[in-house]
């Protein structure tokens, strides 16, 4: 069960006796790369900074507000994820452009069927992801305490 799953530690921000609200910053190592200051990556990552997003979990160790916590994330929920938001845009650029080069248009209108393909598959990605989630945040479980690196007590499976 392990081996599907990996860890992650967040901050309890509210809490009772049903579920607790957990945050996490969403990690970037644009701050140790020598190129943050010409990368897009790293001057979108300055503009926008680090998101705090809430999660509802529910309170299976009894955590209260200002705990650590680690959290069980499942990898092929992260794995699809990840890849519906990279590959799909991708490949509806290509197949706009294809598409529009298969009609026998100019070089131009190609371009632009290619960039209407990929916003088309940014939109699309969108949607799919939003039901992704749905179906991966019910599968993350609140798993143990953490101090100083040290499971304090962990959730019998």
């Amino acid at each position: 069960m392990a081996a599907n799953y990996h860890n992650e530690f967040a901050n309890v921000v509210e809490a009772d006796e049903a579920h607790v609200w957990i945050s996490a910053v969403q990690k970037s190592s644009c701050d140790s790369c020598s190129t943050s200051n010409t990368c897009g990556t790293g001057i979108l990552s300055k503009v926008f900074g680090r998101q705090l997003q809430l999660l509802k979990l529910e309170n299976t160790i009894g955590a209260k507000s200002g705990d650590e916590v680690i959290v069980q994330v499942p990898n092929a929920g992260l794995l699809l994820g990840s890849s519906v938001i990279y590959l799909v845009p991708i490949v509806f650029l290509f197949v706009g452009a294809v598409f529009t080069e298969a009609l026998l248009f100019s070089e131009g209108i190609v371009v632009v069927g290619g960039v209407l393909g990929f916003i088309l598959g940014l939109g699309t990605s969108k949607l799919l992801t939003q039901k992704l989630s749905r179906r991966i945040l019910n599968e993350i479980k609140l798993i143990a305490f953490r101090s100083d690196n040290i499971v304090l007590q962990i959730e019998s499976h």
